[in-house]
């Protein structure tokens, strides 16, 4: 394995990935089976879990493209809840399991289809050697001193080599200014439809946008037999790929602009999509497009409530690394495309967590003088109470 770079298979399909678009036509004769969604809980509530929650979050820009890879999110935050304490590590654990994370892969092993690699790239810091063998056992990482241009190199050779991803590790560390550590993951996919779209089928078709405009794209076609689950305004269609390993779902809600009911029905379709399929004869037209989004994660793994490890109050990383009292976790960035046409399928992410060893110093630019009016307050952070309360009116020269 050249450089020791150490690339594993992701287990799951590509449907896990993004929620596209399309268009099914099925055959008059075929009458597709309706599905059962989970009923709520008895209070009449639904049950919003972190997975629903987090991935809603993302969602809630009505007119961008979406795209993101769970698993490459999941395996990420796994690797930073080895380094943190209990507490933090409780909030992490529901959301890590939800995405996927691959913890039992097979450690060193990668194939034509799909390939991932993880990294620990330091500067500055002394990496606990506990936590170094946890990360590189579970998840095949490779720790990296990030002022050691030779072998950075070299592993920048061997990801650009294997992966051909289009994130380069110089341009992930260039984005995380400041910070003492980072960890990435990467994903790469690449996979033929079984069988593959035929060209000459392809033509120019209407598609309604989001925003109520409407576009003239390549819309490919293809007819025969596919798993399909009809549910409460919303289709999902399978279609395979050559490795039998992998296929990728298409969802397609009624209503051009959807909602959060469709949304979720999308998510639960997807986890029970072979109890609830059955095949029918059907004419398939998708799109054929490219996309590619990059995402800032903080806000909404907030929304999931994940906030302790952003508070250096609260997280505690010296599982990690022996930090300063104030250390704390700063951006999570995930950056991921994909593209679809007539042959198959290519998809990518990286996703980058940053990691402060200490507060920041403030520029000067951005500093705050009290030389006007101005309150304080005292309060207990256990309780919440105020002590004292002040309204600095005027002050007098001593």
């Amino acid at each position: 394995m050249t450089g020791g770079l150490a690339l594993y298979r992701w287990a799951g399909a590509v449907a896990a990935s993004c929620a596209l678009l399309l268009s099914v036509c099925a055959s008059q004769a075929a009458q597709p089976t309706v599905g059962t969604i989970k009923s709520p809980p008895a209070n009449g509530e639904p049950e919003i879990s972190q997975y629903l929650t987090f991935l809603t979050a993302l969602a809630t820009d009505e007119e961008a493209n979406l795209i993101l890879s769970p698993s490459g999110i999941g395996e990420s935050l796994q690797m930073l809840a080895e380094g943190v304490d209990d507490a933090s590590q409780s909030q992490l654990e529901g959301l890590v399991e939800a995405l996927g994370q691959a913890a039992e892969h097979a450690n060193g092993t990668w194939n034509a289809t799909m390939q991932s690699a993880s990294l620990l790239v330091y500067s500055g810091i002394s990496i606990r050697e506990s936590y170094q063998q946890s990360i590189s056992s579970q998840f095949a990482a490779i720790t990296l001193v990030a002022d050691d241009i030779e072998r950075r190199q070299a592993i920048e050779n061997e990801l650009q080599d294997r992966l051909k991803t289009p994130y380069s590790l110089d341009e992930m560390l260039s984005s995380a200014v400041g910070s003492d550590i980072n960890i990435i993951s990467l994903n790469a996919f690449e996979n033929g439809w079984s069988p593959p779209f035929d060209p000459a089928l392809t033509s120019k078709a209407t598609f309604f946008n989001r925003d109520g405009g409407q576009s003239e794209v390549d819309m490919m076609s293809r007819s025969g037999m596919f798993a399909l689950v009809r549910s409460e305004g919303l289709s999902v269609v399978e279609v395979p790929y050559h490795d039998s390993e992998y296929s990728a779902l298409f969802g397609l809600p009624d209503s051009v602009n959807g909602n959060r009911h469709q949304w979720e029905q999308w998510l639960d379709v997807m986890d029970r999509f072979d109890e609830m399929a059955t095949y029918q004869s059907l004419q398939l037209k998708l799109p054929r497009f490219s996309i590619a989004a990059d995402l800032q994660l903080n806000d909404q793994l907030e929304d999931a409530g994940i906030t302790a490890i952003f508070d250096p109050r609260q997280v505690s990383l010296e599982r990690m690394f022996t930090p300063a009292q104030d250390a704390f976790v700063g951006p999570i960035a995930h950056r991921a495309y994909l593209e679809i046409d007539e042959d198959g399928t290519k998809a990518g992410s990286a996703t980058i967590i940053s990691i402060f060893g200490s507060l920041p110093e403030q520029p000067a630019e951005n500093e705050l003088i009290f030389n006007k009016p101005f309150w304080m307050a005292i309060r207990e952070h256990r309780s919440g109470t105020i002590h004292f309360l002040a309204l600095v009116r005027t002050l007098s020269q001593d």
